[in-house]
């Protein structure tokens, strides 16, 4: 796991790269994997702990879906039966990758992994 700290306008912000997977848990420092990869399923959160993460973060879902008409912000299941879920972040751009690097750098993030990728 690679953690990176940064203060931001006097708050101090934490990223977390678990497995490559990015813990949405603080404004980050300009990282974002290349392609996200899950942490094991045993460290993932719930399903419907992923679904709460984006009813309870509005602000962070607009900013990303307004990032581009390319972009598609949704919770998923993952690990089969185990009922696993992480926020999914679908771009079709390299300028809404950008995009939405900027987004996770400026805002205080989910509290649960986010699984970036290009659709």
């Amino acid at each position: 796991m690679i953690s990176a700290e940064r203060t931001v306008g006097g708050l101090a912000a934490v990223v977390v790269l678990a497995g490559g997977a990015l813990l949405m848990s603080g404004a980050g420092n300009g990282l974002l994997p290349a392609r996200s990869t899950l942490p094991p399923c045993e460290q993932q959160p719930s399903y419907a702990d992923a679904q709460r993460a984006l009813g309870q973060h509005p602000d962070d879902v607009r900013a990303l879906r307004a990032v581009g008409s390319g972009v598609d912000v949704a919770a998923a299941r993952t690990c089969g039966a185990a009922a696993r879920g992480v926020i999914t972040v679908r771009y079709g751009t390299d300028e809404e990758k950008a995009a939405i690097e900027r987004v996770v750098n400026t805002h205080d993030g989910f509290g649960v992994p986010i699984d970036v990728a290009r659709r």
